[in-house]
């Protein structure tokens, strides 16, 4: 498990490179900004392999998924992770930064070998804490969740 933190947030990685925990440091009921496995597994859910930063590349017609590989996670200080898969002939690389108000994370797929390969998608998950709106208990949902508009622009 991995930890970062800077003066407005705390984050953790698992062991298998999904980001876990995302807190805002002056949070008095310390509201995790993204599915916790935990509350997955406490709720009943059967799927956990859709965690914050998880993926799944289709590459030359074969499906590679970031849960059967062993990311290497290098930490650069306490504010930036770079989470490494090697899938030959792809390498994926995501790298979290935490700078000043906010997260950065980038994802990099390279092709490793001297061949060209077809990608006919790569699908990373962005799973935030709005699943707990399904949750009953009121007063988890009134400190523990968000409403979340997601918007990809730019470069993507």
């Amino acid at each position: 498990m991995t930890i970062l933190g800077n003066e407005n947030f705390r984050m953790e990685l698992s062991d298998r490179g999904a980001l876990q925990s995302l807190i805002l440091q002056g949070d008095p009921s310390e509201m995790n900004w993204v599915v916790d496995p935990s509350y997955l597994k406490e709720a009943g859910y059967a799927d956990t392999d859709k965690l914050f930063g998880e993926w799944t590349i289709e590459l030359d017609g074969n499906i590679i998924k970031s849960t059967d590989l062993l990311p290497k996670i290098t930490p650069e200080g306490k504010n930036r992770v770079f989470v490494d898969f090697e899938g030959a002939p792809i390498a994926i690389r995501l790298t979290y930064s935490l700078e000043d108000e906010r997260l950065r994370w980038t994802i990099e797929a390279m092709n490793r070998s001297t061949q060209s390969v077809r990608i006919n998608g790569l699908h990373v998950w962005f799973s935030l804490a709005y699943v707990m709106y399904r949750d009953e208990n009121v007063q988890r949902n009134m400190s523990q969740s968000c409403a979340v508009f997601p918007h990809l622009g730019g470069d993507f």
